[in-house]
């Protein structure tokens, strides 16, 4: 059974800077860049990827240059779906998620069931989030394609 969760992608608009006459700040746009893949599950097997893994989850963020941004992931699923009538529990440990605007390797964890907050690049405006999961077959667990859509909010602060 080949498993994946699929980023989605979204953009918000222009607003005003509150005081600021005639400063606006530019719009967040939010770029799902690499779907969460378990690859081939065994029934009966765990089977994890860790944020650092080829295949985890990757979102692309670009803003305001120094924005705090808040990211809250508002669809986290607890199952994948085969389509029909099987389901595939997926779970994400506290430390699954991770944000920065250098290499995988500087990024800072945060749970992505609570959220976090964080800066976006002082100078480009720019940021990378990861996601790792696993997943939990059962010994019978029916064999197919599973998936689910996780979606990732992301908003200025205001700070």
């Amino acid at each position: 059974m080949a498993c994946v969760l699929f980023p989605g992608n979204a953009v918000a608009g222009d607003t005003l800077v509150a005081g600021v006459p005639g400063k606006r700040v530019p719009p967040l746009r939010v770029f799902g860049t690499r779907q969460l893949r378990f690859g081939d599950v065994l029934p009966g097997v765990p089977n994890s990827v860790d944020y650092r893994d080829a295949n985890a989850g990757r979102w692309f963020l670009i803003g305001m240059p120094g924005a705090e941004v808040d990211l809250s992931f508002i669809s986290l699923p607890g199952d994948l779906d085969d389509g029909a009538s099987s389901a595939l529990p997926v779970c994400y440990p506290t430390q699954a998620g991770y944000y920065t605007f250098n290499f995988v390797n500087a990024a800072s964890a945060f749970d992505p069931q609570a959220g976090t907050t964080a800066r976006l690049h002082p100078f480009w405006g720019f940021m990378f989030v990861w996601l790792g999961a696993e997943v939990k077959p059962t010994v019978g667990q029916n064999p197919g394609g599973y998936k689910n859509q996780i979606v990732l909010d992301v908003s200025y602060t205001g700070n």
